[in-house]
């Protein structure tokens, strides 16, 4: 784990748990034995297989491994749906590579996951992204069989993480993106 790595997630969990202590204690005070409690734990990975600049057989054995060890570390659990708990890969479509594909699909259809959107990108132009993002939801769907449909209108619809941390050219250096409106443009695209 990079110091970067190690400084973001501190900063995460700087809020994440004065959030679940306070949740914690407004519900034990109006808490109903006969009551389920459902939690909810979301966490965006940054998937990236290739990350630290590690050769291709190394990124490709990170994949096999979560493919191998994720339903084995997890499989005896269920949700009141009887559902496993399901990993979501936010996959850095700029280092799209069809195999991990197959392989996080794989994972996904035995209900142990889902593959979304994650993109790194600098001095980018509305086009291009929407170009880039188009691309790579209809790749994912008709190539992969992954992200999910709206229910009324059947278009791709996919969860979206940005990577270096600059979602609509928020950094101060306006490095990492270059697109002002970027969340129209996600919207418009199916996010």
């Amino acid at each position: 784990m990079s110091l970067e790595t190690l400084a973001n997630a501190v900063r995460g969990w700087r809020w994440l748990l004065p959030l679940a202590a306070q949740s914690l204690f407004a519900r034990r005070a109006r808490h109903d034995p006969t009551k389920q409690t459902h939690l909810i734990l979301a966490i965006a990975d940054h998937f990236e297989p290739d990350d630290g600049g590690v050769s291709s057989e190394v990124a490709r054995a990170r994949v096999a491994h979560w493919v191998r060890e994720y339903p084995l570390s997890f499989g005896e659990f269920r949700d009141a749906d009887g559902r496993p708990p399901r990993h979501t890969f936010f996959y850095p479509i700029e280092t799209y590579n069809p195999d991990d594909l197959d392989a996080l699909a794989g994972l996904c259809r035995r209900g142990f996951g889902e593959v979304e959107i994650h993109l790194h990108h600098d001095h980018d132009t509305p086009e291009n992204l929407r170009t880039r993002l188009l691309d790579a939801s209809r790749v994912l769907s008709e190539r992969h069989g992954l992200l999910a449909r709206d229910r009324v209108t059947g278009a791709v619809v996919y969860a979206f993480v940005h990577g270096n941390w600059a979602l609509n050219n928020a950094r101060a250096d306006g490095r990492w993106c270059g697109v002002n409106d970027e969340i129209r443009v996600l919207l418009a695209t199916g996010c």
